[in-house]
């Protein structure tokens, strides 16, 4: 971990700048933890990734094989 105090907004990188909308005339802490120590998103196994399951409830559906098949009939 490295702590990095009271430095000026303006000496920041500009896309940390933008980001954290620094003012140049403030001073700041950063805190730099190594990727390992970083707080990372959580990896999703497929079966919990938010797309899953979006089209369950739809009566449409329920026969996913006549469902294609219909979509499919202007096709062939």
């Amino acid at each position: 971990m490295l702590r990095l105090e009271h430095i000026a907004g303006n000496e920041l990188p500009a896309d940390w700048q933008h980001r954290a909308h620094v003012l140049p005339c403030e001073r700041y802490t950063v805190i730099l933890l190594p990727e390992t120590q970083a707080r990372a998103k959580p990896c999703l196994k497929r079966s919990q990734q938010p797309l899953v399951g979006l089209w369950k409830d739809r009566a449409d559906m329920s026969d996913v094989a006549a469902y294609v098949r219909e979509l499919r009939k202007p096709r062939y």
